[in-house]
């Protein structure tokens, strides 16, 4: 049995072998993902209460971290498209990458 953790996701991956007819052995192998954490399976309403709140608000940061990205790529392409003035055009892209930074130096 193999569990794998991601930020929003926890999968499992059982594998079991069964002895088969003249030596040769079957293989089962059962894939299955929920999300994570959950209020009751993973005891968040109780004892793992302050560790769901921060696994969840990690998530939360990731996916503003990504916005500030997407808002940068944004940025560059509308002011390279409207010949806007560059100083601009970079400082706009410096400070969204800096909020981007900052987002994920807290991982």
């Amino acid at each position: 049995m193999t569990i794998r953790y991601g930020l929003v996701k926890r999968c499992e991956i059982q594998v079991s072998h069964v002895p088969g007819h003249e030596g040769e052995d079957i293989d089962y192998t059962d894939y299955v993902c929920r999300d994570f954490p959950l209020r009751v399976a993973d005891g968040c309403e109780k004892e793992n209460r302050v560790f769901c709140a921060l696994w969840t608000s990690a998530g939360y940061v990731s996916e503003t971290g990504i916005g500030f990205a997407v808002m940068t790529l944004l940025a560059l392409i509308i002011g390279i498209s409207t010949h806007s003035r560059r100083r601009r055009v970079w400082r706009a892209a410096a400070g969204l990458i800096l909020c981007h930074g900052m987002l994920f130096s807290s991982f």
